[in-house]
C-alpha cells in the first residue's frame, strides 16, 4: 500500500513539475511572443524561468505577420494587464488563449482578418477595464460571449466592429446603457 501511494504521489508530483514547466516553455510559443518575451527579458527562450514570465506586465506583437495564435501562448504571464495582438493576419482565436491572464486590463485586437470570437472570450479575463476588437472581419458574437460581456463589471472602454449584425449591435448597446462608465464606440 505505501509503494502505492508512493508511487501515485511520485507521479502527481511529476505532473504538476510538467504543468510547471509547459507554462514556462517559452521556446515552443508562436515565434512573434517568443521574440517579444526573450527581448524584454534579455533571455534565451530555454532560459527564462517562471518567476521571469511573473514580471511581464505587458506583451506586444502587433505586425508582426502572426497568422495563428495558440493555447499557451500567454501561459504563465499572470501578472499581465496589456495584450497587444493588432495587425497581423490570424483569422481566428483559439479557445484558451487568454486562459489565465486574470489581471489583464487592455486587450488590443485591431486590424486582423479575425472572423469571431472565441466562446470562452472573456471567461478569463475578470479585470479587463479597455477592449479595442474592431477592423477585424467579427460581424457576430456568440451568446456565451455576450451574457459575459453583460455580466461584466470592471470595463469601461469597449470599441468594436460597426459590421456587427443589427441584432448584436442593440444588445451591447443596452449593456451599455445599463452600465454608463463604458465608453463605447463603433468603428
Amino acid at each position: 500500500m505505501k509503494v502505492v501511494f508512493a508511487l501515485f504521489a511520485g507521479v502527481a508530483l511529476l505532473g504538476s513539475a510538467a504543468a510547471k514547466a509547459e507554462d514556462t516553455a517559452v521556446c515552443t510559443r508562436t515565434q512573434a511572443v517568443q521574440n517579444d518575451i526573450t527581448e524584454q527579458l534579455g533571455k534565451a527562450c530555454a532560459a527564462v524561468t517562471a518567476a521571469d514570465l511573473l514580471t511581464l506586465t505587458r506583451v506586444a506583437i502587433d505586425n508582426a505577420h502572426v497568422t495563428e495564435l495558440k493555447v499557451g501562448d500567454f501561459a504563465g504571464l499572470a501578472n499581465l494587464e496589456i495584450l497587444n495582438i493588432r495587425s497581423n493576419d490570424y483569422t481566428t482565436l483559439p479557445e484558451g488563449l487568454f486562459k489565465g491572464l486574470t489581471k489583464l486590463k487592455t486587450l488590443v485586437i485591431i486590424a486582423t482578418k479575425l472572423r469571431y470570437l472565441p466562446d470562452d472570450f472573456l471567461a478569463d479575463t475578470p479585470n479587463l477595464e479597455q477592449c479595442y476588437c474592431f477592423r477585424n472581419q467579427v460581424r457576430s458574437i456568440s451568446e456565451s460571449v455576450l451574457q459575459r460581456l453583460e455580466a461584466n463589471t470592471t470595463l469601461n472602454g469597449l470599441e468594436l466592429d460597426n459590421a456587427l449584425q443589427p441584432a448584436e449591435k442593440a444588445r451591447i448597446q443596452r449593456y451599455v446603457d445599463a452600465h454608463p462608465q463604458v465608453d463605447f464606440l463603433l468603428h
